[in-house]
């Protein structure tokens, strides 16, 4: 799930709430710089 909007909607507390599952914050520019670069190293494992 990616939970995308502008400050204080409560992104954060939505991540939270989902107890026992693993989270990561990022910024929505870091996640796209991540997945340009696994894609050009071809690492994202798509077929």
């Amino acid at each position: 799930m990616v939970f995308i909007g502008r400050p204080s909607v409560g992104k954060t507390m939505i991540a939270i709430g989902l107890a026992g599952h693993r989270t990561h914050f990022t910024t929505c520019d870091d996640l796209i710089r991540r997945l340009k670069r696994v894609l050009a190293e071809h690492r994202l494992g798509l077929s």
